[in-house]
């Protein structure tokens, strides 16, 4: 298939516009993942309730903000970090194991 003909292909298919849509959305984080701010505290990603989750600092046990709510606390998506985190670009690096 050529790239124009797949373009022609992906506008009008309605399957294949859900999926770049999901994937535009898959979920990043998970309650437990740990992260680093540009400080270099580390917070961990904690759930208040089943649809609420905070980022809790290791060091003194202080939240970064208010809970924010979210759909799943093991599928917490860009948007959703982007509200717990007050900031739409986080300052927040995921730490790798």
């Amino acid at each position: 298939m050529k790239v124009k003909e797949m373009k022609k292909h992906i506008e009008d298919c309605e399957e294949c516009q859900n999926f770049i849509v999901g994937c535009v959305n898959l979920p990043l984080h998970k309650r437990g993942d740990r992260f680093f701010h540009k400080d270099g505290e580390e917070y961990i990603l904690a759930s208040v309730d089943e649809h609420q989750m905070v980022l809790v600092c290791i060091e003194d046990g202080n939240r970064w903000s208010q809970p924010v709510k979210v759909k799943k606390h093991l599928e917490v998506t860009k948007e959703e970090f982007a509200k717990i985190t007050n900031h739409p670009e986080s300052e927040f690096r995921k730490k790798t194991k």
